[in-house]
């Protein structure tokens, strides 16, 4: 497997298992999102991974679990590509402080 965007390391992949796919349909940072209610914010960390109580944590401070994953949703923080989507503007105001 080689090294690249994420679209090429997934298409490589696909392939070693022998299934082709066309990066061309792939999603891409200018890919629009369906329309959400819910609140998008840049996740600075996780805890309880596999667990129950697995936690979520924005870089705004807004902490939340698995039940209401519907409510909120968020990208990485090096996922800046998906940043334009951010819809938190205290994730927004502490990205621009950076």
């Amino acid at each position: 497997m080689t090294h690249g965007t994420a679209n090429e390391m997934f298409t490589d992949l696909m392939a070693e298992f022998g299934i082709a796919v066309d990066p061309s349909l792939l999603p891409g940072p200018n890919t629009p999102l369906p329309p959400t209610n819910a609140t998008i914010h840049v996740k600075d960390h996780e805890t309880g991974y596999g667990t129950p109580d697995r936690k979520f944590v924005m870089i705004c401070g807004t902490t939340f679990g698995i039940a209401d994953i519907g409510e909120h949703k968020s990208f990485f923080r090096d996922e800046t590509y998906w940043h334009k989507h951010v819809n938190c503007q205290r994730c927004l105001e502490v990205l621009a402080s950076e």
